[in-house]
Parts: structure tokens; C-alpha cells; sequence
């Protein structure tokens, strides 16, 4: 339900930008730091975790880690995902994307995990940028701690530099 509602967040954001959407005209990476303020609220520790990503055109390309040390068993996630891009303003600041991820959670033993991810970044200059990303991914690492797997919602919160 959580997801639903992010979701229509950041489909209501691409309704109300007057100057279109459109495939972006540039290429470049990323560098950014994400966490989940709700879930450290809750667990009383930190959740974070860094990313890099290539934003090509029309695609973006992204390798993550995270980490979560007060869960039972530790946890460690390596995610890759790839997907689409659009943007939106005058100067392109807006920039949408949603995709595919997939990778492997260390949690007492690796399990696999995957699913799919969709987000709004905005810029606050022309190499610093803040986002929200919302994902529903398969957590088969929930086997280390005797709970059935299960879909899974997540979001957080994210700051980033771009560069050439």
C-alpha cells in the first residue's frame, strides 16, 4: 500500500510539469548516497547505502551497495538495475526512471533477490541532485532468519553528484 501511494506521488510530479516529457539529451554518471529514514527510525540504526550509475539517453545503468547492521544476521545488499529514463523543465532538472534490479543479499548465507524500482530526482545545481525512490523487490534472504520469503516494498531517500 506504501508502495502504491509513493508511486502516485511520483506520477503526480511528471502530470504537473508543463514542459513535457522527453528522453534526456545527455550522458553521464552518478555518484549517491541513499537510506531509508523510516526504517532506521524503526530498527534504531542507521540504513545506508552508496550508489554509481551511468545515465545514457534514454537508459540508466546502476550499481549499489547496502548495508544494515542492526538486523538480525547483518545485512548486505549488492543491486544492479537498469531501466528507462525520462526528463521534464526547461533546463531538464527533473528526471524520471524506473527498471529492473536484481542482485544478491548477504545475510548469514547469499540469497538471491530482484524485482523493480522507479524514482524522481531533482536538481538543486547542475551536479547536485536529491531523489526519492520507491522499489518492490522478492527478499529470499528472510530463510536466514526462519521467516517465508515474501515481496517487499522499500523507499528512500537520496543524494547525489553527477559528473562527465
Amino acid at each position: 500500500m506504501k508502495l502504491f501511494f509513493i508511486c502516485i506521488l511520483l506520477f503526480s510530479v511528471i502530470g504537473v510539469s508543463a514542459q513535457g516529457l522527453r528522453f534526456g539529451d545527455s550522458e553521464y554518471f552518478t555518484f549517491s548516497a541513499f537510506g531509508s529514514p523510516s526504517i532506521s527510525v524503526n530498527e534504531s540504526d542507521l540504513n545506508f547505502g552508496v550508489d554509481i550509475e551511468l545515465v545514457s539517453y534514454a537508459k540508466y545503468i546502476r550499481f549499489g551497495v547496502n548495508r544494515f547492521q542492526n538486523l538480525e544476521g547483518s545485512y548486505t545488499q549488492f543491486m544492479g538495475s537498469a531501466g528507462l529514463n525520462l526528463t521534464s523543465g526547461y533546463f531538464e532538472n527533473l528526471r524520471y526512471y524506473g527498471g529492473l534490479r536484481l542482485g544478491l543479499i548477504y545475510r548469514t548465507n547469499v540469497y538471491p533477490t530482484g524485482g523493480v524500482e522507479c524514482g524522481v530526482d531533482v536538481d538543486l545545481s547542475k551536479d547536485l541532485y536529491v531523489g526519492l525512490k520507491a522499489a518492490y523487490g522478492y527478499r529470499s534472504d528472510l530463510m536466514a532468519i526462519s521467516l517465508p520469503t515474501k515481496w517487499e516494498e522499500s523507499t528512500s531517500i537520496r543524494i547525489g553528484y553527477a559528473f562527465e
